[in-house]
C-alpha cells in the first residue's frame, strides 16, 4: 500500500499551477458541495428522496466521465 504523504500534496498544487482549469474546477467544486450540504441541512429529507434526487446527476456524471477524461488528455 503506497501512502505518499507529501509527495501527493505536492503534485496536486503542481496540477494546480500548470492547469489553471483544473484550479477553477476545484474551485466550483467546493462551492457546488457548499450549496449541496447547506441544503441538505436546511430541507430534511430522507435517505431515499436524497438519492432520487441525486441520481440523474450520478448518471450523468458516470456516462461523461469517459469522454471528459479523453478530451483532457
Amino acid at each position: 500500500m503506497d501512502h505518499c504523504g507529501e509527495r501527493c500534496r505536492l503534485d496536486t498544487f503542481r496540477l494546480a499551477a500548470t492547469y489553471p482549469l483544473f484550479s477553477l474546477v476545484a474551485v466550483l467544486l467546493v462551492m457546488l458541495m457548499m450549496t449541496f450540504f447547506s441544503t441538505a441541512i436546511m430541507l430534511p429529507l430522507t435517505a431515499f428522496k436524497s438519492g432520487v434526487i441525486l441520481l440523474p446527476g450520478g448518471i450523468v456524471n458516470g456516462s461523461m466521465a469517459p469522454v471528459a477524461g479523453k478530451l483532457f488528455d
